[in-house]
């Protein structure tokens, strides 16, 4: 019998989701399995109509129907996307993994971002001398946003 697999996760970078989407379902052909993609397109925290209908994709999921849940825990924007996600994960009782964001109670499969980029910056003033730096990051509240400018600061403190 084929396994399914449930993906959610917001449709907000179609760059970010083609290589994603495109990795899991070569991963499903190979192991004969059954993938569910449930996107949403919340924007911000806040109560509104279309959050409240965008969020709703995640409820009407059967949990206890799929073998597994993949979450792409980076796209998501509400807390309450994640709190019913969990929850619901959790009372049903199946594996279930979130990439790039770590959650209680469910594996994390993420990027070391501080590693390289503290080599990354660790080159640029070492060997090409770069003593001006200017910072780009996204928001403040991204983990991914955090090491990146950790790894920044931490080299500039060092030189």
């Amino acid at each position: 019998m084929k396994r399914r697999i449930a993906v959610c996760g917001n449709g907000w970078s179609n760059e970010y989701l083609k290589m994603v989407m495109s990795g899991i379902l070569k991963c499903a052909i190979e192991n004969n399995a059954d993938i569910f993609f449930l996107m949403n397109y919340s924007v911000d925290e806040g109560e509104n109509y279309k959050n409240l209908g965008d969020t709703n994709i995640f409820k009407l999921i059967e949990h206890a129907r799929f073998d597994g849940i993949i979450l792409l825990g980076n796209s998501l924007h509400l807390q309450e996307e994640y709190d019913y996600i969990c929850s619901a994960v959790k009372k049903a009782n199946i594996p279930s993994i979130c990439l790039e964001y770590q959650l209680p109670d469910m594996l994390c499969l993420g990027t070391d971002n501080y590693t390289g980029m503290y080599e990354l910056c660790n080159h640029l003033v070492e060997y090409h001398k770069v003593n001006k730096v200017l910072f780009i990051s996204g928001p403040d509240d991204n983990s991914e946003n955090y090491y990146r400018r950790k790894a920044l600061e931490d080299v500039l403190h060092k030189h």
